[in-house]
């Protein structure tokens, strides 16, 4: 299987590395130069034996403004399913505007040939269509999309200490969903323990009121927080 990448940042960042790995195994770093082409360019950065079935992939990517000596970096998992091979995984690498103009952050997205990704929790919709969408999502996705909603209204805002307070929010309740919700493409089904279940009802009730607590990224005291480094 193929795993290419796309390079979407921009200025003043310049993408400078991307590893990755399939299952843990196999991982294989791409840097420097290859890395810098336009937007309608890819690049190969992985070539992995896989069979059909459900894998993993692992992302770390890093970006440098050279100008502020400043790097950004994003470390993250993608489970997918290959039905058919060949296969190719595409990563597109971006940094999306904040409105804060110095800062900046890395996302990915994936598409993929000969399978399926599993769907992201709670992908971010514009309102007023986000809002309908996230009612019709199981509660921790419904709570995750509203979040990623709420940090949205914070970039337009261009608020930097409401962006900071919401986006740390979000980051929480992503890590929480990795154990709040069973992956559904895994085969076969790994049967559930009790402990399994006692860490699932924990994670989802923390993401609930991580939710809840967005609220409090408003306030005098929480903002007093985030600027102590102490929210």
């Amino acid at each position: 299987m193929v795993v290419l990448a796309t390079n979407h940042t921009s200025a003043p960042y310049a993408l400078r590395s991307i590893t990755v790995s399939i299952d843990g195994q196999q991982e294989e770093t791409t840097q420097g130069k290859a890395l810098q082409h336009s937007d309608s360019e890819s690049v190969q950065v992985g070539s992995m034996r896989v069979s059909r079935g459900q894998h993993t992939l692992s992302v770390r990517t890093s970006a440098e403004d050279v100008s502020r000596d400043h790097v950004v970096s994003l470390a993250t998992t993608q489970s997918f399913r290959i039905d058919s091979l060949p296969a190719a995984i595409t990563i597109h690498v971006f940094t999306p505007r904040s409105g804060l103009g110095h800062d900046r952050r890395l996302e990915l997205s994936f598409d993929i040939q000969g399978g399926r990704m599993r769907a992201p929790l709670g992908a971010v919709a514009s309102a007023p269509e986000g809002a309908a969408r996230c009612a019709e999502l199981s509660p921790v996705r419904a709570a995750i999309c509203r979040t990623e909603l709420v940090v949205e209204q914070a970039h337009a805002s261009g608020d930097p200490l409401l962006i900071m307070c919401t986006r740390d929010r979000l980051a929480q309740m992503r890590t929480f969903a990795i154990a709040a919700e069973p992956d559904p493409t895994r085969d076969p089904p790994t049967p559930a323990t009790r402990y399994d279940a006692d860490v699932t009802r924990l994670a989802c009730e923390r993401i609930l009121k991580l939710e809840q607590d967005l609220s409090r990224c408003a306030t005098t005291e929480m903002r007093a927080g985030v600027l102590a480094g102490s929210w």
